[in-house]
Parts: C-alpha cells; structure tokens; sequence
C-alpha cells in the first residue's frame, strides 16, 4: 500500500519517532556517532540541492536526514541531561527542592508524587523525578517545598517492578526516597497556577455532574466529558477492559472529534459558514484541551484538526498520515520519553491502523447500495456493521504489539462491544454537556439512563469469555513475524494487489489458533502448581491451558489475592475458574469484595462452617458473591475436590488446640501420578495432641508458614517426599532433617508440575 509514498514529510517525521525510540538503548557514545552522521548527510544533501537543484527525491532525503538528526540529537540531549542531573547523586541523601507535578497517589499508607527538581544540595538542576514516601503528604500540584530524599535508580523495585520505562514516560529520571518527614519544609503553594486553576475547574465541573446523576452513571459521565476516570469504580474500569472499550473511559481524538463534530453541525445548522465555524470550534478545541490535562491523544488529535483547518485556508490538500506523524514528532520533541509512554502507543498506531485500513469499506460498501424503503434500512445496517467490524479490526491490530507488550491480554469482544457501545458516546457527551448547563434533577435523570445503558451492556459483555492471553509462549514467533510482514506490505507499493495487505494478519491468525490448540493438547496431561508466600500469607495457583484456580491460605489479605493473581495471569489466565478458601477470617469479608471488583471469578469454593463466627463470614461472603455473579460451592472436610477433570485435592478438618484460635490441616493435591502436599506449620503438633493421624505418599511436602506456630517436634508425617520446603525459619530447630531429603528453605515462590 505504501503509506508512505510522495509523503516526504511524514516519512521523515516516522523515522524521528523511531530514533528517538532506539536511542533510548544505546550509549551515548553511539549517539554522538550517528548525529555526526546524521548531519554530515544532511550537509552533503543540502550542498547538492542548493548547486544543482531541488527535487523531490533530495527534499524527501534531506526530510530523511533531518529527521534522523532530530531523533537522535533529542534523545541524546536528553540522556547527557539525566545523567548530568543524577549519574554522581545515586544512593546517596540530598536536599532536593522540588515543586509537585501530578499526585499518583496519596494515602494514610504513603503518597507517590511526580516532581520537578529544582536545586539539590543548593545547586540549580533541572529534571524529573518520582518522589515517594512511607507517610501521607498534604501537597497539591505546583506545591514547592524542601526535603531530605535518598536518589535512587528507576529500576528501583522495592516498591514495584519493571516499571523504569513508565517511570521515564512521565518524564521522571530517578526515584527519590523521602528520609525523614521533619525535614520537609514548605517554600510555595501552587494554588493560582494554569495547571491548578485547569484542574479545580475540572473538578467544579464533575462535582455539578455527580450531583446532578448519582451513583455510576453520574461517574461514567463526568469521564466521558472530562476525562476524571480516577472516580470510576474499580469493577466498572474491570468491565470496560474486558469489554475491549477501554477508550471510552480516557478523553481521546474521539471524544474530541465527537464533541467538536456536534457543535460544528450546530453552527451549521445556524447558518454560519466555513470559516466562522473554523473560528468558533478552534477555540473550544484549545480550551478542551487543556482542561484535559493535555493527554497525548488530545494533543495528537488537536493538531491534525489544526491541520485540516490549514489545509482548508490555504487551499491545499489535507493529508491525514502527514498530519498523524507530524503531531506525533512534534510531541517527542516536546518530551521524548513519551515515546514510551502506553496513551501515547495506542493513539498514534491506533489512529495509524484507521487511516492504513481505511480502505478495506471499499472492498464492502460497494456490496451494499443505498437503496429506498425498508431494503434501504436494511442495507444501512448492513453498512454500519461493516463501517464499524472495519474500524475495530483496523484499530485492533495495529495496537496489537502494545497489547501484547503492555498487558499480555486482548479482548475479542472489541468489534461487538464498539458495534453496540461507541454509538452510545455521542449522547453521553451531549447529556453531561446538558447537565452542565441544566443541573437539575429531572435533566440528570434523564442523562442518566444512556449512561445506565452502556454500564448494563458493559457489565453483560464483560462477563462472556472473550478475553485471549498473549502470555504463551509461543506468541513472540507468531506475533514478531506478522508485524514485521505486515509492516513490509504497507511500504511496499501493491497497486491493485493492495488488499493483500492484510493477509499476514489473517495468516497469523491461524498460525495462531493452531499453536493454541496444539498447546492445549499437550498440556492436558499436566498441572503446574506454583506456592507464593509472604510472611505467613500463602497460597498455591494451579494452571492449566490457561485455565486458573487459586487456593487461598491467608489471613483475609487483598494483596496475597492480587499478587496470586497476577501469578495466574503469567500462567496465561485472564478469568478466575476458581477461587478456593481453606478457612475463614474476618478480614476475607472486605478483601473478596475489593476481589471480585477487580477479577472476574466463576466459582468460589467455602468449607462448610464449624464455628458460629465462620457460619457468619460464609453468610457474608455468599452475599458478597451473589452481588457480582459468582458461582459458590461449600464443600465438606476431607472429601476429594475434581480439579481440571483428572485432578483431585482433599482438604482435612482443621484441628484446634486450646492455645490457638486457628486451626492445623493438610491439603493434598494429586494428579495423575503425581502428589503434592501441604501441612500448615504445627499439624504434627497439633496431631500427637489429639490423637488423630494424617499421611500421603507426596513427592513434594510444603511445610507452610500459615496457622499456630509450632512449639514442638515437627515429624514428617509423609511417606518418603523427595522433597521438603520449610515455610518458617523458625521451623529449622524444631525439625529432625533426614539425609536422603531435600530441604528448601524459606522460598517466597516455588513452581512445580504435576503429572508429566
């Protein structure tokens, strides 16, 4: 198709994008090398333009070099700046003076903001950085103040993982650990700022629609039209992801299109003509702009509209792929970490994929003449369902890698969730602008019942199975070549043949489903089981074909829940089959309702009650799973559990002692020949005590961390494991270690596989 052909400017603006990318993981020496390059072709171009004349091929060369130049000159500015700033000052405590970018988070638990850094150690500097601290700390954006931090690397990951490159996305080059709270001292208040003034106006505005529609949809409005997505709830947010409609929750090009669509068909309703209307809905743009908070994918639509319109003044011809890439550059010059940045991915290939495969309606359309009465009707649908199946494939691909990337999963819901959902954007933003204007009762209810439309259909679709893993193995070698035939065909010239150009997408497609379905095949025959522990939190995710259960042996905690959870996901889960608790606290309460806001489960499994407070946790949290659709089974102590068909696991009746209020048990976990067990910390104790005796001939013995500590002899109680992992360290004295065992001590994760 050859996007980029007679389109200098574009191709050059792509090739800086790609610089300033790659430049990223080279060394600065390298950089220094290819803009000597760089700028010695684009003299040598310049010199042969200038004496023997331009054309079209030395401009599109001198486009090339120049962008080259750019991208590389940029990045390397950028890199020789943090190093300047911080490369000296790493591991080391300062006193950094720095004013408050944007508040991440902040809790009575800590607080994560984004700074810049004005003076460290009473010298003048200029950079990022993301300022996080144990305390809450009561700063607004643009709020300067002085405080005594320990300089860490991005790829600091005490607090979270593998998160250097987003870090650098939001412009930040280190991390800085705050020291001690009595050593900040506050120098400025931000309040009467551009940036805070544009906020508190957004936040008066959402407060007068929330008012006005309460609960949910009140929510789902004010992000629609103002981008506060930080008020959605969290199932909601769930529910969008899984429904692949995720765009309608971040203010992007359609929301701005959308918006600015309607308000020019308005004044041309009025009568107003071209240019009055150019002159009215310029303005509005700018300002919905930066009441956004100026998003990448408001900037990047802002400027293509600037575009047409100079297209259209200039009387010149607009062309869209220059306009995308032109926008896109001029953002990386702007700031060009961005290139990392995930809102920043998805508009720009998004926005690519629509004006690559633009074409495909024209393969369609023609089928579907516009006729008169109802044949008419019945081809205008037919015409929005191509119309749309296009644009959602078009978009859906061309995000591809990044949703491969980014989050290991993608919907399959997204052609039928834009089909039935997008339609509905266009009268939300007209309902929440109406609000604005009318904030009265029967105006918000009335503008509510859209929005109650879409979180109905959204909650429907969310809970199909549509969601596909991208975690399998075998991804990388379907996925990299299909991109890098495709990304061929598009620069190639097809001509007539143009079409084509799709069909790696539709041959990986299928070299897919096989690679699926043979991995599926042979993992039939085998469990993994991975053991996660945290203190005495614990808990064993079993895996097969992309199939989850978790059992959970933890005190009520949300974190060990979501940290197994996220173990699932690697093994290519996007659903909860089951989720299995071994016992009852409180505290599980609260956790599995936050739980089931986050991840779809199917089946809850509950041991049947045997005191009076766990009959009244097992009440609570069967109302808690039949609020969001969850299946629960109560199953009996010491009866066999069919796990993934051919599995079996037994759990025993827990047993109590007068000095502990929690109970010892043993789960055993067989599959084919295959046996796993797992003894809470005293169960040998606690079975001497009251007589009773529990064995199994398991190759691998968990001796867990979780229940009554013990405080005698732990006797192996397991015939012949091959392998022993102790959970405790306090375990180490109490037991008689055998030679012909082997011991591992204190893992916070071990893998194993069942039935090979």
């Amino acid at each position: 198709m050859a996007i980029f052909k007679n389109r200098p400017l574009a191709t050059g603006a792509a090739l800086l994008l790609a610089c300033v990318f790659f430049s990223y993981f080279l060394t600065q020496g390298v950089l220094v090398v290819c803009m000597i390059v760089a700028a010695a072709a684009l003299l040598a171009i310049a010199f042969l333009a200038v004496f023997r004349g331009f054309g079209y091929h030395k401009l599109a060369l001198l486009l090339l070099a120049l962008g080259v130049l750019l991208g590389v000159g940029r990045a390397y500015l950028d890199l020789r700046e943090r190093d300047d700033v911080w490369q000296d000052r790493m591991e080391k405590v300062c006193v950094a003076e720095v004013s408050v970018n944007e508040i991440r988070h902040a809790n009575a638990y800590g607080a994560e903001l984004l700074v810049n850094v004005k003076t460290i150690d009473g010298i003048s500097v200029k950079g990022g950085a993301v300022l996080r601290s144990d305390v809450s700390l009561p700063f607004s954006v643009n709020d300067r103040f002085l405080a005594m931090v320990r300089v860490m690397p991005l790829t600091y990951d005490n607090y979270s993982e593998d998160a250097e490159y987003t870090y650098m996305s939001e412009g930040a080059g280190a991390i800085l650990l705050l020291e001690d709270t009595s050593s900040v001292i506050f120098l400025q208040s931000g309040t009467g700022s551009f940036a805070e003034r544009m906020q508190s106006i957004r936040a008066i505005l959402s407060h007068r629609i929330r008012s006005a529609c309460d609960g949910e949809a009140g929510e789902l409005l004010s992000a629609m039209l103002l981008g506060t997505r930080e008020d959605i709830s969290e199932q909601t947010l769930r529910d969008f992801r899984r429904a692949g409609v995720s765009h309608l929750l971040a203010l992007s090009g359609l929301h701005l299109s959308l918006l600015l669509g309607l308000f020019d068909r308005l004044l041309y309703l009025l009568g107003a003509g071209k240019r009055t209307r150019i002159a009215l809905v310029l303005p509005l743009c700018l300002a919905y702009v930066a009441l956004s908070g100026f998003g990448y994918s408001m900037l990047r639509a802002a400027v293509m509209l600037i575009f047409v319109y100079l297209a259209f003044v200039l009387r010149g011809e607009h062309d869209a792929m220059t306009a995308l890439f032109v926008a896109a550059s001029a953002i990386v010059l702007w700031r060009p970490t961005v290139v990392f940045d995930t809102s920043f991915q998805m508009t720009v290939l998004a926005t690519l994929g629509l004006l690559t495969f633009g074409r495909l309606q024209q393969l369609f359309l023609p089928l579907l003449a516009r006729k008169k009465g109802w044949k008419g009707a019945c081809t205008f649908i037919g015409r929005y369902l191509v119309t749309s199946l296009c644009v959602s494939v078009a978009a859906s691909v061309a995000v591809l890698p990044v949703m491969w990337l980014t989050f290991g999963e993608m919907s399959l819901l997204t052609p039928l969730s834009n089909l039935l959902l997008v339609p509905l954007a266009a009268p939300l933003l007209v309902c929440a602008v109406l609000v604005l204007i009318l904030p009265y009762t029967a105006v918000g209810a009335f503008a509510a019942l859209p929005a109650k439309a879409m979180l109905a259909l959204t909650g429907k679709l969310s809970l199909l199975p549509g969601m596909l893993s991208l975690q399998a193995d075998f991804v990388p070698y379907v996925l990299i070549p299909t991109i890098l035939l495709l990304v061929c065909l598009l620069l190639v010239e097809l001509k007539r043949a143009w079409p084509l150009t799709l069909s790696p997408v539709l041959i990986g497609g299928v070299a897919f489903i096989i690679c699926l379905l043979v991995m599926r095949a042979s993992g039939d025959g085998a469990l993994s089981v991975t053991y996660r522990r945290a203190g005495d939190n614990e808990g064993l995710v079993l895996s097969q074909n992309g199939v989850a259960m978790i059992c959970d042996i933890s005190n009520g905690s949300l974190t060990q829940l979501k940290n197994d959870w996220r173990l699932a996901q690697e093994n290519g889960a996007c659903e909860l089959e089951v989720l299995m608790l071994t016992h009852y606290h409180t505290k599980e309460i609260s956790a599995l309702s936050r739980f089931f806001k986050r991840v779809v489960v199917r089946n809850l499994w509950l041991p049947a009650p045997l005191l009076e407070s766990d009959l009244a946790v097992y009440t609570s949290l069967c109302e808690i799973a039949e609020q969001y659709g969850v299946s629960v089974s109560q199953y009996d102590y010491g009866t066999e559990l069919i796990v993934f068909g051919k599995g079996k696991m037994t759990l025993t009746q827990p047993i109590y002692l007068k000095r502990s209020t929690q109970g010892a048990f043993a789960l055993e976990i067989a599959f084919g020949n295959d046996i796993a067990c797992y003894h809470t910390a005293a169960l040998s104790e606690f079975e001497r005590k009251t007589g009773q005796a529990h064995s199994c001939n398991a190759e691998l013995l968990l001796l867990g961390a979780h229940g009554p500590v013990p405080h005698e002899e732990i006797v192996i109680t397991a015939d012949d494991p091959q392998t022993v992992l102790i959970g405790r360290e306090d375990m180490l004295e109490l037991m008689l270690q055998e030679e012909d065992m082997t011991y591992l001590y204190w893992p916070e994760k071990y893998s194993m596989v069942l039935g090979e």
